[in-house]
């Protein structure tokens, strides 16, 4: 357990835990940008903009919340 504290394991797991989720959001919007290009000529479905506009989850206490917020407004349909 010693050795566990000294090497800082935990606080890197937390990292390594904290880019995977932040990389997955990029992952998200990139497929749900396909998916909107794809189904260009429905784009006046609701269905389709309330998926694409969906919020992600996970963000909000990210060290790199600007960026991942920039990924957020960038699927909003104005």
């Amino acid at each position: 357990m010693r050795r566990y504290n000294d090497t800082d394991v935990s606080t890197r797991l937390k990292e390594v835990t904290r880019l995977t989720q932040d990389e997955a959001v990029f992952t998200e919007a990139t497929a749900r940008v396909t998916t909107a290009q794809e189904s260009l000529t429905a784009l006046t479905d609701p269905q389709l903009i309330t998926k694409l506009e969906a919020a992600f989850e996970n963000i909000d206490d990210s060290p790199r919340f600007d960026y991942l917020r920039s990924a957020q407004d960038a699927l909003t349909v104005t």
